[in-house]
Protein backbone atom coordinates (compact mmCIF):
# COMPACT_ATOMS: atom_id res chain seq x y z
CA UNK A 1 0.00 0.00 0.00
CA UNK A 2 2.89 2.45 0.69
CA UNK A 3 3.70 2.29 -2.86
CA UNK A 4 1.22 3.02 -4.37
CA UNK A 5 1.17 6.88 -1.95
CA UNK A 6 3.72 9.29 -3.62
CA UNK A 7 6.88 10.01 -2.58
CA UNK A 8 7.42 13.54 -0.25
CA UNK A 9 10.28 15.47 0.99
CA UNK A 10 9.27 16.08 4.40
CA UNK A 11 12.32 18.14 5.02
CA UNK A 12 11.34 20.41 1.84
CA UNK A 13 8.08 21.03 3.75
CA UNK A 14 9.12 21.56 6.43
CA UNK A 15 11.85 24.41 5.58
CA UNK A 16 9.64 27.18 5.44
CA UNK A 17 7.73 26.49 8.64
CA UNK A 18 11.28 26.22 10.29
CA UNK A 19 12.13 29.80 8.65
CA UNK A 20 8.93 31.46 10.01
CA UNK A 21 9.49 30.07 13.72
CA UNK A 22 13.15 30.88 13.61
CA UNK A 23 11.75 34.54 12.65
CA UNK A 24 9.03 34.30 15.41
CA UNK A 25 11.41 33.29 17.78
CA UNK A 26 14.49 35.73 17.18
CA UNK A 27 11.18 38.76 16.97
CA UNK A 28 10.20 38.08 20.58
CA UNK A 29 11.95 39.68 23.54
CA UNK A 30 12.62 38.68 27.06
CA UNK A 31 10.18 41.14 28.36
CA UNK A 32 7.65 40.35 26.14
CA UNK A 33 7.91 36.54 27.45
CA UNK A 34 7.59 37.17 31.18
CA UNK A 35 4.60 39.63 30.15
CA UNK A 36 3.40 36.36 28.63
CA UNK A 37 3.96 34.03 31.45
CA UNK A 38 2.90 36.64 34.24
CA UNK A 39 -0.32 36.60 32.29
CA UNK A 40 -0.52 33.06 31.72
CA UNK A 41 -0.04 33.08 35.51
CA UNK A 42 -2.49 35.68 36.62
CA UNK A 43 -4.75 35.91 34.31
CA UNK A 44 -5.79 39.26 34.76
CA UNK A 45 -3.45 42.26 32.96
CA UNK A 46 -3.21 44.24 36.63
CA UNK A 47 -2.31 41.48 38.55
CA UNK A 48 0.48 40.63 35.81
CA UNK A 49 1.92 44.07 36.15
CA UNK A 50 1.99 43.80 39.89
CA UNK A 51 3.71 40.85 39.76
CA UNK A 52 6.30 42.30 37.31
CA UNK A 53 6.77 45.16 39.29
CA UNK A 54 5.28 47.62 36.35
CA UNK A 55 2.11 49.56 35.40
CA UNK A 56 -0.69 48.46 33.61
CA UNK A 57 -0.34 50.38 30.49
CA UNK A 58 3.61 48.57 30.22
CA UNK A 59 1.97 45.53 30.50
CA UNK A 60 -0.63 46.05 27.68
CA UNK A 61 2.07 47.69 25.27
CA UNK A 62 4.45 44.89 25.46
CA UNK A 63 1.54 42.75 24.63
CA UNK A 64 0.39 45.11 22.04
CA UNK A 65 4.11 44.75 20.53
CA UNK A 66 3.81 40.94 20.76
CA UNK A 67 0.68 40.85 18.27
CA UNK A 68 2.19 43.53 16.08
CA UNK A 69 4.71 40.94 15.36
CA UNK A 70 2.72 38.51 14.00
Amino acid sequence: MAADMPSVNLNKLADPIRKSYCRIVREITLRQLRVVSALARTRRTQAAADALGVTGPAVTLQLKLLEDGF
